[in-house]
């Protein structure tokens, strides 16, 4: 009787084995749904307004720069759109990070 070597044998995978594997992948499915449909739009969106207010104080600090008060605000509304930016992309940062050790494929772009 000739001997089989395992190697040629078709992998056995039981049924609870093929169900976790199901799962995990619904559930990859499912957080890189939230992030394509949650995250990156809401990201997206408070980078706007954070370079929306930059702007504004560039304007505010260049357009009254004889007025002190005018220009202290403009100052202020610089200093907040740049914590703004920061904070988005640090965010947008970690959540990829987050998901690349977890073995997730993310695209690296916001649409």
């Amino acid at each position: 009787m000739p001997l089989v070597s395992l190697a040629h044998m078709p992998p056995i995978i039981s049924a609870s084995e093929q169900t976790a594997q199901t799962a995990l992948g619904s559930a990859r499915e499912l957080i890189f749904r939230i992030n394509e449909l949650v995250f990156n739009p809401v990201i997206a969106i408070l980078f706007g307004i954070a370079v929306v207010v930059f702007l504004w104080g560039v304007v505010e600090f260049i357009w009254k720069s004889n007025e002190e008060t005018a220009r202290e605000h403009g100052r202020e509304h610089i200093m907040w759109g740049l914590i703004g930016m920061f904070i988005m992309v640090a965010v947008f940062s970690i959540i990829h990070i987050i998901a690349r050790t977890f073995g997730l494929d993310i695209p690296a772009t916001i649409r």
